[in-house]
């Protein structure tokens, strides 16, 4: 079976579930896999974003911190 390839950015960026400006942002800084047939149009295949999708994921998880656990600060003594 081919590989689905999705035509222009807003079907990109509906796959990806992101607005087409923070695609453009993506695309610009090489992120996310595109090509061109033409001059106009951008195309991408499934398969490379389902990949950059994965390579998210794992950038991601990898620069995860664990949240540091805050307890409540101590109260404040007041002159009587």
């Amino acid at each position: 079976m081919a590989d689905r390839i999705f035509h222009g950015a807003q079907e990109i960026a509906d796959y990806l579930q992101m607005k087409r400006r923070a695609l453009y942002h993506l695309i610009k800084s090489g992120r996310v896999p595109v090509f061109r047939l033409g001059t106009t149009r951008i195309h991408a295949r499934q398969e490379a974003l389902d990949r950059f999708i994965q390579e998210e994921e794992r950038r991601n998880s990898s620069n995860a911190t664990p949240k540091a656990h805050h307890s409540n600060p101590p109260e404040k003594k007041t002159a009587a």
